[in-house]
């Protein structure tokens, strides 16, 4: 059976289509939002599919929300989000985008060069953390956000 991962190309040609591991992944998430959005409980069947899917990133993404290791930084006036979740070290933080980046090397290495996982487990943190209202919002302005989102990246927020 062939899988045709290029949304843009006529899979009838090739066959029939699977749909490819991350947009398994992203729909499982997808049905667990709209299901707690409809007013119920994150359930075991949910979270045993999103382990399978996300291994020791959700396994580890579960303890990082369980520590209230997630803050999401909300700019003013453009409303723009961010998040900032803890690392190993004490003191360490990441930037987050859920569903784009994170500034740790994980992602870089694992997601980025090698295409080992999906995301890392601060990404799943953070999109987890929203889910189950378990992270604590930060307003800053647009000027602070963009500060710290230069710091992460090793630059001078002067700058």
């Amino acid at each position: 059976m062939r899988v045709c991962m290029d949304t843009s190309m006529d899979c009838s040609v090739l066959g029939p289509c699977l749909p490819s591991v991350d947009q398994i992944a992203e729909a499982c998430f997808e049905r667990l939002e709209a299901e707690v959005e409809a007013g119920g409980a994150v359930g075991d069947a949910h979270l045993l599919q999103l382990h399978h899917l996300y291994g020791k990133n959700w396994v580890n993404a579960l303890r990082l929300v369980d520590d209230c290791g997630v803050t999401c930084y909300v700019a003013q006036p453009s409303g723009r989000t961010a998040f900032r979740v803890k690392g190993k070290a004490a003191g360490d933080h990441y930037s987050v985008f859920p569903r784009h980046f994170c500034s740790c090397q994980a992602f870089f290495y694992e997601v980025v060069c090698k295409s080992d996982a999906l995301c890392c487990k601060h990404q799943l943190a953070a999109r987890l953390a929203v889910l189950t209202n378990n992270c604590s919002t930060v307003t800053v302005s647009d000027e602070a956000m963009a500060g710290m989102l230069m710091q992460s990246f090793g630059q001078d927020s002067a700058h």
